[in-house]
């Protein structure tokens, strides 16, 4: 949690010192005596629903109501009633973002349209996913993803690890659970860059943008992926530096380093601004002009010496 006030959502109590837990998806808080209240009362976010009565017989119109939690807000009320007063007395969707008081709730409209990042959301009504019974782990096995008919339509998936950057990586993927679809949202600690990348197959023809957050590294890794994996249409790709290393972040634009509290809003008016830009991918071989007896390292320094050449081309380029 961060240094502001923050509410029990079940008894309304101030959380002193940050104890207690929060949810990532829906932002419920709870201290550690009403965490099972929680669980049994209270609606998350749904990630993924098989009933129709959501999707309207139309293209691209929804009946989809929005998922109010009574939560700890710091926003200004739909109805323009002013800021939210100290204490759990506002609610706010899910989806849509949008913050309301207790006694604007009754006449507002249930619709809800998921606000103004609608079209790099996938609504749950467009997911089919199965549960993994191998793991230990409950992770969510994406199996289809249907276009919900919305006008320039193109999903946004993040990925990190958790333990990147001083453990920021955790502080990303749990902020855009928050906007997106949590399924949207991969950690990759737990999940390969091809399980990210199943999105651009499941889209197809449709287009997807992918943030990255995380070093030189990482972003090399995921890109080796789309390269082997041979997508098209290929992800958008922006970046989200974390830790240090971060070269190819600097030259194209995103920065050399995050601050240490992620403005989501305002990095995804950022993405959905940005100029895509094109990169050539090389693959440098070496071959010694005499033999150097480093037979057993030979293969680290030619990666070594292939990463450098890549990344000091790309900085001489001076793309931006």
């Amino acid at each position: 949690m961060s240094s502001k006030a923050w509410y029990c959502s079940i008894c309304e109590s101030l959380l002193l010192n940050g104890i207690g837990v929060y949810c990532d998806c829906c932002g419920v808080c709870a201290d550690t005596d009403c965490i099972k209240k929680a669980n049994k009362r209270l609606q998350c976010k749904v990630i993924t629903s098989k009933s129709e009565v959501f999707c309207s017989m139309e293209p691209g119109l929804v009946d989809f109501q929005c998922c109010w939690c009574q939560r700890t807000v710091h926003t200004e009320c739909l109805k323009g009633l002013g800021s939210m007063e100290p204490g759990l007395v506002d609610f706010q969707c899910c989806w849509c973002q949008r913050t309301v008081h207790t006694e604007c709730l009754k006449g507002l409209e249930k619709e809800c349209d998921f606000g103004p990042y609608k079209n790099i959301i996938v609504p749950p009504w467009c997911v089919q996913v199965a549960r993994m019974k191998s793991s230990i782990h409950r992770h969510l096995l994406l199996r289809g993803v249907q276009d919900p008919g919305w006008e320039n339509w193109c999903p946004l998936v993040v990925v990190a690890n958790r333990k990147s950057g001083n453990n920021d990586g955790g502080v990303v993927l749990s902020e855009f659970r928050k906007y997106l679809n949590p399924v949207q949202v991969l950690d990759l600690a737990e999940r390969t860059p091809a399980a990210a990348l199943q999105w651009s197959v499941l889209v197809a023809p449709k287009p997807i943008k992918l943030l990255i957050a995380g070093g030189d590294g990482t972003v090399s890794w995921i890109l080796s992926a789309v390269h082997k994996m041979d997508l098209d249409p290929q992800p958008a790709v922006s970046l989200l530096p974390l830790g240090t290393g971060n070269d190819l972040s600097r030259v194209l634009g995103w920065g050399k380093q995050s601050h240490s509290e992620i403005d989501a809003d305002k990095l995804i008016e950022e993405i959905t601004n940005a100029k895509t830009t094109f990169l050539d991918r090389w693959k440098v071989d070496i071959t010694p002009y005499r033999h150097l007896e480093l037979t057993n390292l030979g293969n680290n320094v030619l990666l070594l010496l292939r990463n450098l050449l890549i990344f000091n081309a790309v900085s001489h380029i001076g793309i931006t």
